[in-house]
């Protein structure tokens, strides 16, 4: 510990791999240990670990493999694709546990931070577990209370369950206030975003941002720069493709980016009047602490996405499109008639972050 006993010398943090999310909602999050003076190494693999990298070049950063988690090309597959991805997942929680017990011996953590990674819990060492999602949506009620009982039963294996969502207003609606909650120490840390509210000059009418795994990522851009031309406006494509080395060939009134940094993307997001994007639920927290106009198009198949856009759109937060018969001019034309609202809403910050810390038994352990 350092001179102030709540705060943990040595912490390490690790993203779920699950698209970027999981790693950029992280950052607000690594960004106020520092501040407090604790040490932070980080774990991931693959493109989360270059975004963290990018962001963190002083930190270490430990090899991690992730969940791998592949998309079906068609919506009504996703589920049964995911499941028969589960018997990797287990192996992969399994794997990350004792990953985590060998790694402890040489680097002998104060606490662990795990973003929706099931196995990273310490017997030894008081550990986090980080989720918006603790009600899974499920079409059959019957397996959504069977998945949410597996889910607690992950869940309870750690000392404290940190959801980045608050009361009132709630970004996650029922997603992170499920009428029954796990029978750990749950805290509301307020919801996350690198992003803040800038005031900038409008430079693009649209903006394009990417997200998520494949092959729904691509298949997505594919239907925007189909329709792109048609649009009689300055656009910006964002691909969300960090380390890509293929590029797209250059667009009349379309400017594209591979990736954009924190800074970058926060600059070129603020010079956007509306932003086209999947409702993830980190895009939304970081869109909302912006207060940009978005246009949420959900993952086909993918239930909290899905949730989610819905979820805005009954607020006045966002407007829904969907990705099957996506028609680009008639949407952009319903947004513009759109009334968009933004609620003030408590975000995380460092002194959240030390209200949490002090309640942690750190005796327990």
């Amino acid at each position: 510990m350092n001179g102030n006993f709540n705060i943990p010398s040595k912490v390490l943090i690790a993203p779920l791999d699950w698209g970027l999310g999981h790693a950029t909602r992280c950052i607000p999050i690594i960004q106020s240990f520092l501040a407090l003076g604790s040490e932070v190494v980080l774990a991931a693999s693959g493109p989360q670990a270059q975004i963290l990298k990018q962001q963190f070049p002083q930190l270490t950063l430990l090899p991690l493999p992730g969940y791998a988690v592949r998309y079906s090309k068609k919506g009504t597959t996703l589920a049964l694709r995911l499941l028969l991805q589960a018997p990797r997942i287990l192996k992969t929680i399994r794997e990350e546990y004792l990953w985590l017990k060998q790694v402890q011996k040489i680097h002998q953590f104060k606490l662990i931070v795990s973003d929706n990674r099931f196995g990273l819990w310490h017997r030894a060492v008081p550990s986090i577990f980080i989720t918006h999602q603790l009600q899974i949506q499920i079409p059959n009620s019957w397996l959504e209370k069977k998945i949410q009982r597996i889910n607690y039963k992950y869940i309870q294996r750690f000392q404290q369950c940190w959801i980045p969502d608050s009361n009132e207003p709630s970004l996650a609606g029922n997603l992170s206030h499920p009428q029954v909650l796990p029978d750990v120490p749950m805290h509301y840390m307020g919801p996350i975003s690198r992003m803040r509210k800038l005031d900038s000059t409008i430079q693009y009418k649209y903006c394009f941002l990417l997200s998520g795994p494949e092959p729904q990522r691509s298949i997505l851009e594919k239907l925007i720069l189909k329709q792109i031309d048609q649009l009689d406006a300055n656009c910006l494509l964002i691909r969300g493709l960090p380390g890509a080395q293929q590029t797209l060939p250059a667009n009349k009134n379309c400017t594209i980016v591979q990736h954009a940094a924190t800074d970058e993307l926060m600059q070129l997001l603020a010079a956007s009047e509306y932003i086209v994007c999947r409702s993830g639920y980190t895009s939304l927290m970081e869109l909302m602490a912006m207060q940009r106009k978005m246009i949420l198009i959900p993952t086909p198949g993918q239930t909290e996405q899905q949730y989610l856009s819905d979820y805005f759109m009954q607020q006045g937060w966002g407007l829904v499109a969907t990705q099957d018969n996506f028609d680009l001019s008639a949407t952009l034309q319903a947004a513009a008639g759109f009334d968009y609202r933004f609620p003030t809403i408590p975000y995380f910050n460092t002194a959240r972050l030390q209200e949490l810390l002090s309640a942690i038994n750190w005796h327990r352990h």
